[in-house]
């Protein structure tokens, strides 16, 4: 009996041994870590304009302390835009927008570089090796909000980026002008927006499917051409906000610039959209669900959605592999959720942006894009049937409509400015049309003024003409015969 508790008494130590041995490594690691930190990192961060010495401090807690393997590149880039106290939207640039210069943001890239290299000449170590990871993957961050700057002060932004307004059937839309096709880079701050923060929470009245999600509010957007490729991008930030606070902050614009503002505010909620293009060069639309709470059975685009802030059970995420959130990704999902057409984000393009002022929408950005198909409108029907009856499938009606644009300016004005007054079509159809018109070759100048031109003609003869609508094969429908 003796010689059985010493040999449990042996083991208890030689457990607690090694216990004893991982915490006091980790600690030894992390303290190291820390010290190497505030060396590099934090050097080179309290050399820039504008930081809080307490926020950076705060920072460096969450870096190295407790909680920091959960930790990515977004939460880290995040941290810092949240340093400054003029609440910058974008990482690097020359106005007062952005927190770094590109001069400081190559130091910030060259600290984290630096911090890397010397935690992997120290060795392996599970926590060190995340570190390391993390570190890199923020340069790169950086190094890529870098290639999007131009190498010299660009002097002051155009005074009016947006050149088209199009009033409709109670809603208005300005559609700010784009490259056409192009990527979409994302600065993002892991915070709710001010507007949101005093936001009274709205749910809906009928609960049902409701779903307080966090969303992106859009808070700048910026025209770049990144240098390592030459390909155009579109540069989104946003904070965050809830899908409830979102409908209380409709509320309060509505109280406060009424259902004519002269002008629309600079923030909103960001939305997606996508209408693709067929084989045969069709748009693709869709009718929404004649059960939804808002709009119902109105002509939409053949998808829409929004851009998940949080990971969701059972849902596809949307981030990128650097943990950012990714839109393009995200209505990938959608398109995927709510059609059955199986679609890749490395295949959806950005082609416009544009920004709502409607009852639903006070302010609400939308991101228009599409995807070139490999195959014909009559393919896509039957691939309905395979949408996620459960996440999207629910939000589309019973119909398909294809759209058959006209390639001539009067032509697509004609069947933009029918859209645009029919009394059932969402703001982002005519979005996503007029984009997708001025990445075919249509001048967006000409198309304006030829739409604006077509004020108090009755188009929907025009509209009728260029829309084919067809059945849909829905999930767990008999089929048709």
């Amino acid at each position: 009996m003796l010689a059985v508790l010493i040999d449990v008494s042996t083991v208890a130590a030689t457990v607690l041994a090694v216990v004893v041995v991982v915490v006091g490594s980790l600690r030894w690691v992390r303290s190291r870590a820390a010290s190497t930190w505030r060396r590099t990192i934090q050097k080179s961060l309290r050399g820039t304009r504008h930081v809080d010495p307490d926020r950076l401090k705060a920072m460096r807690e969450r870096a190295v302390g407790h909680g920091s393997l959960d930790r990515d590149a977004a939460q880290e880039v995040s941290d810092i835009l949240g340093l400054f106290r003029h609440a910058p939207s974008f990482l690097v640039g020359h106005g007062p927008d952005a927190a770094l210069l590109p001069t400081e943001a190559g130091a910030v890239r060259d600290a984290y570089r630096r911090y890397a290299a010397t935690l992997s000449r120290r060795g392996s170590h599970p926590w060190g090796d995340h570190q390391i990871a993390l570190a890199r993957d923020v340069a790169e961050v950086v190094q890529s909000a870098i290639d999007g700057v131009p190498s010299g002060d660009p002097g002051p932004p155009d005074a009016d980026p947006t050149v088209l307004t199009l009033v409709g059937t109670g809603f208005r839309l300005d559609l700010v002008r784009t490259p056409g096709p192009c990527d979409v880079a994302v600065a993002y701050r892991a915070a709710p927006h001010p507007e949101s923060e005093s936001a009274v929470d709205q749910p809906p009245a009928v609960l049902g499917r409701s779903y307080d999600g966090w969303l992106p509010w859009l808070t700048g957007t910026r025209l770049e051409t990144d240098a390592t490729n030459g390909r155009p991008r579109l540069h989104l930030a946003f904070s965050q906000t809830t899908y409830y606070r979102f409908r209380g902050i409709n509320a309060a614009r509505l109280a406060r610039w009424g259902d004519e503002p002269t002008a629309l505010p600079d923030t909103g909620l960001l939305t997606l959209s996508c209408t693709p293009v067929d084989s045969g060069g069709h748009l693709l639309l869709s009718r929404r669900d004649e059960r939804l709470e808002h709009r119902p059975g109105a002509v939409s685009a053949f998808a829409t959605g929004n851009l998940d802030l949080r990971a969701r059970r059972k849902v596809g995420h949307d981030f990128d592999p650097l943990g950012l959130p990714d839109p393009l990704r995200a209505i990938a999902r959608e398109v995927r959720e709510e059609t059955g057409t199986p679609v890749s984000h490395t295949d959806v393009h950005a082609v416009g942006l544009a920004q709502v002022w409607s009852h639903h929408d006070r302010g609400t950005w939308v991101l228009s894009c599409t995807t070139q198909l490999s195959t014909p409108w009559q393919d896509v029907v039957a691939r309905f049937r395979q949408g996620d009856p459960v996440e999207g499938s629910w939000e589309v009606g019973q119909d398909l409509l294809v759209l058959d644009l006209p390639e001539d300016v009067p032509g697509a004005a004609a069947v933009v400015h029918g859209l645009a007054t029919a009394p059932d079509v969402v703001p982002h159809v005519v979005a996503d049309v007029v984009a997708i018109a001025v990445s075919r070759g249509v001048d967006r100048g000409e198309l304006g003024e030829a739409v604006l031109a077509r004020t108090g003609h009755d188009d929907s003869a025009a509209l009728r003409a260029a829309l084919i609508e067809v059945p849909i094969e829905r999930p767990f429908a008999r089929r048709r015969t």
